[in-house]
């Protein structure tokens, strides 16, 4: 081959959309990792979110038979993904591969766009990263709506380039109202794009398109929402679902937890991931004195990035409850803010000017570094024994030990409770609940909760489940009276207890008799009955 052939090869789309679609794959499976049902158990939220997916498919409703203070797109996206997979983990997993998947292609192709593809790599490389701090083990809200915020992003520069364009703004008021319907936070980064079209437009006095892509945004906004209000209505349940997705929440949000502010919280989940976030505002705040001193008009993603992150850090964890999963949402601007400052880098480096390869190379180094990483940590092999063992039909999924120990010392029908809200053992142990309000007693002091908590304890004495677990949860009062009293004393409990917890507890105690000690959990059982 010659040498203007092998350059030809090179440099061809074909070789370069594999080699993409390659890094793509492994990236997702290093992220991913984590939440490979083969490999890992369902934390807390992924076993609240799931075993209500589980309940949907089994012909349950979300806030009647299953209840969690959460917008119902989670609830479907799992139980669709349990329904196409037969009940098993592994189609949670898919979807969650195909959504990573989405967003790291739309990334790729935002950030190419606007600075090459060095930086577009390097902001790949930093908001993946971020992602695997954040994730912690999959199947979060924030996780899933992820490609809509990049969409989101590259539909922005779309309607400042060409302002005429019909369908955008209805596709960016899609983006938002799905991510709203998987928590409401999640939106932000489809509010701020709207907030910086309404500035730019204002600013230049083009009233006919701001009000034209307004009422696009406004239509496709409103669909997603309208029909789930529709279809929860005709199910009786609308006002359950607003109480649980909105009212709640409310009640949520302006209960202080006495955490570290967001900004605070995100520098030291994200870390450095964070810092280079950092660095990027520095960088836009920099470019737009430039602009403002030469009276020249700054380009608009730097616009959008100057009110997108002060008011992603707004509004990303208002009771400062600083979980990781949270900071999920920022990923998106530090993706543009990485990919902006190593431009810039690259403008003021003389040898990077003069180092122009071809996307081609770029993408096959960046390929090589993540296989690399993959195989010396591990992650490859533990991947493919675990998809190996899939296609095999053998320990097709990790499942914990003490789901294993109550789906083999209970009768198919038989209910359980796992004190402290794991309902992701009742997924594994495929035994239900016999209440739908799983994640008893930890629920917040307000009129909704005391509700809910007098439901649960009706629930408990007219539908007496087989075993009550006690998971040991540091957040929830053992069951255990010393344990109980040692926790009291030390004020180690769950600051906001149902007014009936004494009368639950009480029940518990009179109904129940330890059965077994399993690791960290105590088995409790139904007083005058015995295992199969």
């Amino acid at each position: 081959m010659s040498k203007a052939q092998s350059d030809h090869f090179h440099n061809t789309p074909i070789l370069s959309n594999v080699l993409l679609a390659l890094l793509i794959i492994v990236l997702a499976l290093i992220v991913l990792s984590q939440a490979n049902p083969g490999l890992s158990l369902p934390d807390r939220d992924y076993g609240i979110f799931s075993y209500i997916g589980q309940q949907i498919v089994l012909g349950k409703l979300p806030y009647k038979d299953a209840w969690d203070h959460k917008p119902p797109a989670v609830f479907y996206a799992d139980a669709l993904g349990l329904w196409m997979a037969h009940g098993l983990r592994w189609g949670i997993w898919a979807i969650e591969f195909l959504c990573l998947a989405a967003a790291i292609w739309l990334s790729y192709i935002l950030i190419k766009k606007l600075w090459g593809v060095f930086p577009a790599l390097c902001a790949i490389a930093i908001w993946t990263f971020g992602l695997n701090i954040t994730l912690q083990g999959g199947n979060t809200t924030e996780e899933f709506p992820l490609p809509l915020h990049f969409l989101a992003l590259i539909l922005f520069l779309r309607l400042v380039e060409s302002p005429e364009t019909a369908w955008d703004g209805l596709f960016i008021g899609l983006a938002f109202s799905v991510s709203f319907l998987f928590r409401a936070n999640n939106a932000m980064i489809e509010t701020a794009v709207v907030l910086t079209l309404w500035l730019i437009w204002i600013f230049q006095r083009n009233f006919l398109v701001l009000l034209r892509q307004m009422i696009g945004m406004a239509l496709g906004a409103l669909l997603p929402t309208l029909l789930t209000s529709f279809y929860f209505w005709r199910l009786g349940l609308f006002k359950a679902m607003f109480d649980a997705s909105i009212t709640y929440n409310v009640i949520y949000s302006e209960t202080k937890f006495n955490g570290a502010s967001a900004l605070i919280a995100g520098l030291r989940n994200l870390g450095l991931v964070a810092w280079v976030g950092l660095i990027g505002y520095g960088v836009v705040l920099f470019l737009l004195i430039r602009h403002w001193r030469a009276k020249t008009k700054p380009p608009a993603m730097l616009i959008l990035l100057l009110i997108g992150c002060p008011f992603a850090v707004a509004v990303t964890d208002p009771a400062q409850r600083n979980y990781a999963h949270y900071f999920a949402n920022w990923l998106p601007f530090i993706a543009l803010l990485t990919g902006l400052t190593f431009y810039s880098i690259q403008h003021l480096i003389p040898r990077f000017k003069e180092l122009k390869l071809s996307e081609s190379y770029d993408l096959g180094f960046a390929l090589v570094i993540a296989i690399f990483y993959c195989v010396l940590s591990g992650l490859a092999v533990e991947n493919w024994t675990s998809f190996v063992n899939l296609l095999n039909r053998s320990n097709v999924e990790r499942d914990s030990v003490i789901s294993v120990y109550v789906e083999n010392n209970t009768k198919p029908g038989d209910t359980v409770i796992f004190w402290g809200g794991f309902p992701g053992e009742n997924l594994m142990s495929q035994r239900a609940s016999p209440t739908a309000y799983i994640t008893y007693p930890l629920l917040l002091d307000a009129n909704i909760s005391e509700t809910f908590s007098d439901q649960f304890f009706r629930d408990l004495k007219n539908n007496r489940p087989a075993l009550i677990v006690d998971m040991e949860y540091a957040k929830a009062l053992s069951l255990d009276p010393e344990k109980r009293a040692a926790q009291l004393a030390e004020r180690q409990e769950w600051p906001y207890l149902p007014a009936n917890i004494e009368d639950v507890l009480s029940f518990i105690d009179n109904n129940y008799h330890p059965e077994t000690t399993f690791r960290n959990a105590k088995v409790y059982r139904l007083n005058g009955t015995t295992g199969p």
